[in-house]
């Protein structure tokens, strides 16, 4: 099983490496399937399909995508119903600026208002306008006249948008689905901010094998919304899987800061972790990696993703570290 199909391109996935991965993780057994750094999800992914038998644990540590996982998880119908709403309305748009102009509406109008709201209090004509920017003043009185309603707080506007619910977390996939290679960025007040990568007009918003596949996965996983120091999931015959931010990587593509001071801690954690199990981190290669991780093993190869290898001068390497318990082997 080299391959699989992500739920979506997330900055930093692994997706284009499995080719490369595989020879490492054939021929193991495990049980339990630590994913520490989740991300888009895709090795959690990955793990199901090389070992369907094995219980997956994946950790994510920003919210929103740990409470799409979970929806997914818990509400997968009702989510896979939005979507499909969503689908069918901008599917109705041919032409390629109308389908970015409805991914920037989406964004802006439909998922952000549930992340930042700046009124404690919204009145039915400011409703509308936010719905509707270049109205007139004349359709404004119609829309008043026919939908006479109270002033919203914040929390019911929220609420009426889909605050926590399948709707927010589908627009939220809808958004992620077609980002600009895979980029989730937000700005101070946790707006969205990742422009459209919208590379055709016949751009699917979701691929329905995709979500199923991924749907099996979650059924068979415990989702984490956590530090990775705060795991303690000490299982026999267990897999331990770290693709934290890579060193020297460009800090502004991820949602925490992750230098060498983090790095640092984190391989004595790795070290720890190998005493009794079996661990496999990837990273940048680095000398100073390595002497971190002394007592692994390494194979390095040639950066495969774009985004954060051409933003550097000299050529970039990509290291995956292992230590294999023999309690897996065989």
């Amino acid at each position: 099983m080299r391959r699989v199909k992500p739920l979506f391109w997330y900055t930093g996935g692994k997706a284009k490496l499995f080719t490369i991965y595989y020879p490492f993780f054939q021929g193991l057994h495990p049980e339990h399937c630590i994913d520490y750094f989740g991300g888009s999800g895709t090795m959690s992914l990955w793990f199901h399909q090389l070992y369907p038998q094995a219980k997956v644990y994946l950790n994510e540590i920003d919210p929103a995508l740990y409470k799409l996982f979970k929806c997914m998880q818990e509400e997968y119908e009702e989510f896979k119903k939005w979507l499909e709403t969503i689908d069918s309305v901008y599917s109705r748009r041919k032409e390629f600026g109308d389908k970015k102009s409805y991914y920037y509406e989406f964004r802006d109008q439909e998922y952000n208002l549930t992340q930042y709201f700046p009124y404690e209090k919204i009145s039915p004509e400011e409703r509308i306008r936010i719905a509707c920017k270049h109205i007139s003043e004349e359709n404004m009185r119609m829309m008043l006249k026919n939908n006479a309603k109270k002033d919203m707080t914040k929390e019911e506007y929220q609420n009426h948008k889909g605050k926590n619910r399948p709707r927010e977390h589908a627009f939220y996939f809808f958004l992620r689905k077609l980002s600009f290679s895979g980029m989730n960025v937000r700005n101070k007040k946790g707006e969205y901010t990742s422009a459209p990568g919208i590379r055709s007009p016949q751009q699917p918003v979701y691929d329905p094998e995709r979500l199923e596949a991924f749907k099996a996965m979650l059924d068979h996983a415990e989702l984490f919304n956590t530090d990775y120091r705060h795991l303690d999931i000490q299982r026999p015959k267990s897999l331990h899987y770290f693709d934290p931010p890579y060193v020297d990587s460009i800090q502004d593509l991820f949602t925490s800061r992750f230098g060498w001071d983090e790095t640092e801690e984190l391989c004595e954690y790795v070290q720890r972790v190998s005493a009794h199990s079996t661990v496999l981190m990837s990273n940048y290669e680095h000398p100073r990696l390595k002497k971190l991780l002394k007592g692994f093993d390494w194979y390095t190869f040639p950066a495969v993703g774009g985004m954060q290898r051409n933003k550097r001068k000299e050529p970039v390497r990509e290291i995956l570290f292992y230590k294999i318990h023999p309690s897996i082997v065989g």
